[in-house]
């Protein structure tokens, strides 16, 4: 029995260290390098469910980012993609890649049966502030 339990703490400890030093989407704040890219994969989740994630404001005030997407089986992904008024969002639709300029604040929906490519390329490092995580889909 302590064995398990041993086990148990040694796992949960390297779950927390993960959780803190893991780059890009966190439950409660982003941490993305310049041009870091990082990939939600849900082309095989066994859950079939997506995930959203969203902040509400960043370090730098502005940020950008690229969603590349991939189409699964020749379906086309419909993801949720919001941002404040002051954004511009573009759709390069042949490049199946959506462009974020200048945000203050994201809400991105990948849907179960999706590959996304999501790039910080504001061009310094982006601190996401007062986010949050969920399921989507």
């Amino acid at each position: 029995m302590n064995k398990v339990k041993a086990n148990l703490l040694a796992a949960a400890g390297i779950f927390m260290v993960m959780g803190t030093a893991h780059a890009g989407f966190g439950e409660r704040a982003w941490s993305f390098k310049p041009g870091e890219t990082v990939i939600v994969d849900y082309t095989h989740s066994f859950e079939h469910t997506g995930s959203e994630y969203a902040c509400t404001s960043f370090t730098p005030s502005k940020v950008s980012f690229s969603i590349k997407y991939e189409e699964p089986y020749g379906l086309k992904p419909e993801f949720l993609l919001k941002a404040d008024p002051s954004a511009k969002i573009t759709h390069d639709k042949a490049r199946h890649t959506y462009y974020v300029k200048q945000a203050q604040s994201l809400d991105f929906g990948f849907p179960y049966g999706g590959k996304y490519y999501v790039t910080n390329t504001t061009g310094t490092t982006v601190r996401g502030h007062y986010c949050d995580t969920g399921v989507w889909g």
